[in-house]
């Protein structure tokens, strides 16, 4: 049994995983000895070794069956297709080189259940009863929906504008408050008999409103400077978002 070949968006360490599952499924079903590769190695050079998991061509099978004793070689290759996996085994023997058995089928779903997949395309490659395999194993896909989401960046940036608009409204109010303080002022002190508290009371006044005024609108221009640059970046983003399974 040789290792499953990694096609098209397969890892090669996920097509080794499932070799180990087709291995013991070929071992159960058969009454030959099944070598895997471990035990090749334990049986061959380095060299062989090598020639062995690059071979596919006839002659190279040959060599392999005179090298092993084998009668019968098992190979296969998994690739990925869209959102499915596509698995595809067959037998050679190695004496006449012809294949004996093809078994191919495809499978979505996530991996505890591509698991049980591949051991039931295993079992219909070794299986001369076909009613015997059992029906094929349907897969479990996680329940989730695309959806079109706002970015964090547009989030602050519309966060940020909205803190722009506030504070250049403070800026307005508390202008308009100053200007008004410095009116009602100037009016105090040309109007006779106006107490001096009074018009002391509104002169301090002035200043600390003014200086509000002057920071909330000095806050609106560093608020802009950096609302600008947020409406350039991404707006929306594809997220999965699960979904409750229907009962």
């Amino acid at each position: 049994m040789l290792d499953l070949e990694a096609g098209d968006g397969v890892r090669r360490e996920r097509a080794q995983a499932f070799t180990d599952v087709v291995t013991g499924e070929v071992g159960a079903l058969s009454p030959c000895s099944v070598l895997s590769r471990s035990d090749v190695r334990g049986v061959l050079s380095f060299e062989a070794e090598k020639q062995l998991l690059g071979c596919t061509q006839e002659s190279c099978l040959a060599e392999l069956a005179g090298a092993l004793g084998a009668d019968l070689l098992v190979t296969g290759s998994l690739s990925k297709i869209e959102a499915s996996m596509l698995l595809s085994l067959r037998v050679t023997d190695l004496k006449s080189l012809k294949v004996t058995r093809r078994a191919t089928d495809s499978f979505a779903g996530e991996d505890d259940d591509a698991i049980a997949f591949v051991a039931w395309l295993t079992r219909k490659l070794m299986s001369d009863d076909v009613g015997k395999i059992g029906e094929k194993p349907k897969g479990t896909r996680k329940n989730v929906m695309i959806e079109r989401k706002q970015t964090l960046w547009r989030t602050l940036a519309w966060t940020s504008l909205l803190g722009t608009g506030l504070a250049a409204s403070s800026a307005a109010v508390f202008g308009f408050v100053t200007t008004a303080l410095s009116d009602q002022t100037r009016d105090k002190k040309a109007t006779l008999g106006t107490r001096v508290e009074d018009i002391q009371g509104l002169t301090d006044a002035g200043p600390l409103v003014a200086d509000v005024a002057n920071g909330s609108l000095y806050a609106s221009g560093a608020l802009l400077l950096i609302t600008i640059p947020l409406f350039f970046l991404p707006a929306e983003e594809l997220v999965e978002v699960p979904v409750a399974r229907q009962p």
